[in-house]
């Protein structure tokens, strides 16, 4: 069965790679391409790759039903999970929940896609509170792919920051720093320097690392709530609700406090 799995794979090699240079083109292509390399493959990251591509050429919908056909026919770990955060990133929150059942069954997933679901079904059912004790719980994990990782380190690092507890965030954003440029690490430097009475700005510490404004805007949103600096807080949130609103509202949502309303 093995040496079976293996010939597959191979034969498919050809498909996946003309699949991905068609889609770093950017062309139509890659959807039929990634799709018939995992008919031929049967390869559960090649299907993530095709339903990644089927969402951006077509839409999250269109991958949607894609990955509950390839469900039915052969169900892997990938394109459970996958199919667990389409569901929840289109407010279907039971759905999400009964996916991330079936892929915590399964073997883990190589992308650390599965982590990644868990945090995202947590902060939907049970609001920060409950994302907030999952990334606690997941810190000692060692086996982490970086993706969840980052993610886990960054809710711990704004709850350092939200909270007040500056030593931690120091530590927490220096670690954080050291793996990649992460624009939060940026924001809580720039805080700590506020607080230390430096006269600086975000783009002091962040300004290296590529955003758009309204990314921008939001990480200095962040910043200025984490000080308690709400005049500024409020100014960059009038910029953002004009910008992308869907920002606005996440950086709403991290709110050090409900009670300032900004």
């Amino acid at each position: 069965m093995f040496l079976v799995r293996w010939a597959a794979t191979l034969l498919s090699l050809p498909l996946v790679w003309a699949g991905q240079l068609a889609r770093v083109l950017q062309l139509p292509l890659s959807v039929p391409l990634l799709k018939a390399a995992w008919r031929v493959g049967g390869n559960g990251p090649v299907a993530l790759l095709a339903l990644v591509a089927i969402r951006q050429r077509v839409s999250a919908e269109a991958a949607r039903a894609q990955a509950a056909r390839w469900l039915a026919l052969r169900p892997q770990p990938e394109i459970t999970v996958y199919a667990g955060a389409l569901a929840l990133e289109a407010g279907e929150l039971d759905s999400a929940h009964d996916l991330l059942a079936r892929a915590e069954a399964m073997e883990p997933d190589r992308e650390g896609l599965l982590e990644m679901l868990q945090l995202g079904v947590a902060e939907k059912a049970g609001g920060p509170a409950a994302l907030l004790e999952l990334a606690q719980h997941l810190e000692s994990r060692t086996d982490l792919a970086p993706a969840a990782s980052k993610l886990v380190r960054e809710q711990l690092l704004w709850d350092a920051l939200a909270g007040g507890r500056w030593d931690e965030a120091r530590r927490r954003a220096a670690r954080l720093w050291s793996i990649e440029d992460n624009p939060l690490a940026a924001t809580a430097q720039w805080v700590l320097a506020r607080r230390a009475g430096r006269r600086a700005t975000w783009y002091d510490f962040a300004g290296r690392i590529k955003l758009t404004a309204a990314q921008a805007i939001y990480f200095e949103l962040l910043g200025f709530l984490a000080l308690g600096a709400m005049e500024d807080a409020r100014r960059c949130l009038d910029t953002l609700e004009r910008m992308e609103p869907s920002l606005a509202a996440a950086a709403l949502a991290r709110a050090p406090s409900k009670e300032s309303t900004v």
